[in-house]
Formats: C-alpha cells, sequence, structure tokens
C-alpha cells in the first residue's frame, strides 16, 4: 500500500545527498552503545578478568558503559546531549540545504507537490533516527542473551522507547524550524533554543519573582513548581534524566498542593 504524500524518487535523492550523514549519525550515536562496548570487551576478555588474577574480576565488565547509559547516568553518552545535537542537525539539513543550494526551487518546479516533497524528507529522515536506535537496541539486547551483563531488558526496552521519542520530537522541532526558516544557522540556533527553553524561562520566572518580593528566596512550593515544570517541559532531560522523571511527577503534584495552601 502507497503511503500518503510518499514519493520514492524524492526518497532516493535524499538518500543520495545524505547517506553519509546519517552514516556519520549513525558512528557517533552508536559510540557508547557498540564502539565503547567492545572496547571494553576486549578488555574484558583478557586472564586478568576471567581467571580473577587481577583487580577487575568481573565477568560483566565489558556491560559498564551500556548499563550506565540505559540507567540516564547524566547523558554521559554518546546518546545523552550529544546525540540532541545530531537529531536537530538531521532535522535541519533537509530543506535548509535544498535552500542554501538553490535546489529547492527546482524540486517545486517538478510535478511533485510540495507536501510529497516536505513528507519525503520528513520520513527519510525519522527512518534514519528509528534504524539507528534499532540497530543499538538490537547490538545490547543481544549482548545480554550471551554475556552476563549489568541491565535487564525490560530496561533496556524503556531506555529505547523514551530515548527515540524524545530524538523524533527533536527531530520535528529542526525540520519544522527548517521549513519555517530555510536558514541553516538560524533553523538550528532556534531549534536548540527551544528545547531548552521552558527550563531556562521557568527559571527566569522564578528570579523575576524573588527579585520582585512575590515569593521569598529559597526553595519555597512555587519554585518547587517551577523548577519541576521546567525540567518536565523540556525535551532533552528526558534522554539525560529520564529515570528520574517518574520521581518529578508526583514532587510536582505535592508542590502545587503545597503552594495552593499557602496562597
Amino acid at each position: 500500500m502507497k503511503l500518503p504524500y510518499w514519493n520514492k524518487a524524492i526518497a532516493w535523492m535524499e538518500w543520495r545527498q545524505n547517506w553519509w550523514k546519517f552514516w556519520a549519525a549513525f558512528v557517533l550515536m552508536s559510540m557508547t552503545p557498540i564502539v565503547s562496548t567492545i572496547f571494553l570487551f576486549i578488555k574484558a576478555i583478557n586472564l586478568e578478568v576471567y581467571l580473577g588474577l587481577g583487580a577487575y574480576n568481573s565477568a560483566n565488565l565489558w556491560s559498564d558503559p551500556i548499563s550506565k547509559m540505559v540507567a540516564g547516568d547524566f547523558g554521559q553518552s554518546s546518546m545523552g546531549i550529544f546525540a540532541v545535537f545530531i537529531v536537530l542537525a538531521l532535522g535541519v539539513v533537509p530543506i535548509a540545504q535544498e535552500r542554501a543550494q538553490n535546489s529547492l526551487e527546482f524540486l517545486v518546479a517538478t510535478p511533485v507537490s510540495r507536501r510529497e516533497i516536505a513528507v519525503t524528507k520528513f520520513l527519510v529522515g525519522a527512518g534514519a533516527i528509528i534504524g539507528i536506535m534499532v540497530v543499538n537496541l538490537l547490538f545490547i539486547i543481544a549482548m545480554a542473551l550471551v554475556l552476563p551483563a549489568n541491565y535487564t531488558t525490560p530496561v533496556v526496552l524503556t531506555w529505547f522507547a523514551v530515548t527515540t521519542s524524545v530524538l523524533l520530537a527533536l527531530y520535528s522541532l529542526g525540520f519544522l524550524l527548517s521549513t519555517i526558516t530555510g536558514n541553516l544557522p538560524a533553523a538550528f540556533l532556534g531549534a536548540f533554543g527551544l528545547a531548552f527553553a521552558p527550563k531556562y524561562v521557568t527559571v527566569l520566572l522564578k528570579e523575576l519573582l524573588i527579585s520582585f518580593e512575590i515569593t521569598p528566596w529559597g526553595y519555597g512550593a512555587v519554585h518547587r513548581v517551577l523548577e519541576s515544570l521546567g525540567d518536565l517541559l523540556t525535551l532533552p532531560y528526558y534522554i539525560k534524566y529520564y529515570k528520574y522523571v517518574k520521581f518529578h511527577v508526583p514532587y510536582l503534584f505535592n508542590a502545587v498542593d503545597q503552594s495552593w495552601h499557602t496562597i
């Protein structure tokens, strides 16, 4: 069944133009799940580890980078804040690059609707991101099936679902800004700013409330509400600290309840 507004010719052209960008994104985003794991695995198979002759007597040493990543270890991995820059760039490139090269006018002049062009370009990039995440997921699960690991499959699946959803949302944001501005630097900086805007807006609001003495200095209930809202509305937060989100939701409601009773 043919997908609505999907054009094979445009998809093929998009792949030919940007295949190296997709491969570069795959390598960079796979540094922690695959590359680092392979290097640690090579280190872990030496006799000191498996025969207990050294300090690293652990058969699951190879899984440390992955276990930290899927546990939301403050984004210190290639799937952390670094991935945010990559997917924003992938979202900005399809339209802004065409306009920069003055080739978008040629595409529009062909018997292809603008919606077909936009949807096809969007789906190619989104498919590349999903493909990168699926390859990493399969590698992580396969390694845990054959070797002892510090992580479990349910934890990995949760990480995959959350991270993939956030990356696709950030990619969509970059793509949207690219279609609106048509300028590569402006679209990237605008998308990056919007992605982190809720956190900084709530911080600014908190400082204004303190400056005008509307709320007292310190960690009052209103301030906790603003901090929690800033975290919950900031997309990259779910990659860096997603395992803490479940604590922030009840924390937010408790803070709202406390602030209501202090009015």
